[in-house]
């Protein structure tokens, strides 16, 4: 994923838009649904380099998604999980 890199390089110095990957919510189990939101906050999630989710994401704005991508953002945004 070539924002990843961008993320990687440039993220304290923009704020970067960045979409998850996109599933569909009818098919994907809501764990599954879940664990790929922890993920996708685990890589872009940090108060050193504060992303916002794109309008891209709308698809996948699942309620299982944003709820775990929510608690997982707060814990990261906090500096409890680096």
């Amino acid at each position: 994923m070539i924002l990843k890199k961008i993320y990687e390089l440039y993220g304290d110095k923009i704020i970067l838009a960045i979409a998850p990957e996109p599933f569909d919510g009818n098919t994907i189990l809501e764990a599954e649904q879940r664990a790929l939101a922890k993920e996708y906050a685990n890589a872009f999630c940090y108060p050193d380099k504060p992303t916002y989710m794109s309008i891209a994401a709308v698809s996948v704005l699942t309620p299982a998604y944003r709820e775990a991508m929510y608690r997982q953002s707060r814990i990261n945004y906090s500096g409890s999980s680096r």
